[in-house]
């Protein structure tokens, strides 16, 4: 889809033309849609590169303004609108602080929704091999687990030990996967905007401008 969404749609269907004053979009080849977002309304600006937009030296920009939302492609090295240059002061926080952040975002329920549709993802591409494979892990971890709460004269059905193995190993997963998110995590201040920028495998990117902020909340409110 980002592959298609890049090098078709943004190459034929859509012209971007980004200044220090906002950015402007035209849409269509045959039945052009032209639009404008000053800079002046733009809340946030999100970039997304995943690894095949990273192959491809791509980036998926988000634009958050008072009136809606953007979203379109541009080369990884093409420039996004921010406030004039001024000295910035970059944060990154302690590697304990990244633990704990992880921790705070990975929730059971989540993880076992998105370790579901990992293992699916799996059993798609790779096979139901490897997807076997995990299955009877766990099982063998939950017969093993039963059987230690045999010998300590523990009475568990069987099944509650199996989702609680299941349960356990998708909250693992999921922390992981926030770790890997969250790590390279660096906060930058400058011109009066915070840039965040985060990401191992796919890396984030968002600038965010605290001015707008109050002026968007108030904007949903009505």
């Amino acid at each position: 889809m980002d592959f298609i969404l890049y090098f078709v749609l943004r190459r034929f269907f859509l012209s971007v033309n980004i200044d220090t004053h906002g950015i402007h979009l035209r849409k269509g080849m045959f039945f052009q849609r032209i639009s404008y977002i000053p800079a002046s309304v733009i809340v946030s600006v999100r970039s997304v590169r995943t690894p095949l937009l990273r192959l491809l030296k791509g980036k998926k920009v988000i634009v958050t303004a008072l009136g809606g939302n953007a979203v379109f492609y541009l080369h990884k090295d093409e420039p996004i609108p921010t406030p004039p240059h001024r000295p910035a002061v970059n944060i990154r926080p302690k590697a304990t602080s990244l633990l704990l952040g992880a921790l705070y975002e990975t929730g059971a329920l989540g993880g076992t929704i998105v370790f579901s549709t990992a293992l699916t993802r799996i059993g798609s591409i790779l096979g139901s091999g490897y997807y076997n494979r995990i299955i009877d892990a766990i099982s063998q971890t939950a017969a093993g687990l039963n059987e230690l709460l045999s010998t300590l004269r523990i009475a568990v059905p069987k099944i509650s030990v199996v989702i609680a193995v299941f349960v356990g190993a998708a909250w693992v997963f999921s922390y992981i996967r926030n770790l890997i998110k969250l790590s390279r995590f660096t906060a930058r201040v400058q011109a009066g905007c915070a840039t965040i920028t985060h990401g191992l495998i796919t890396l984030y990117e968002e600038t965010v401008v605290p001015n707008n902020i109050s002026a968007r909340i108030i904007a949903a409110i009505h």
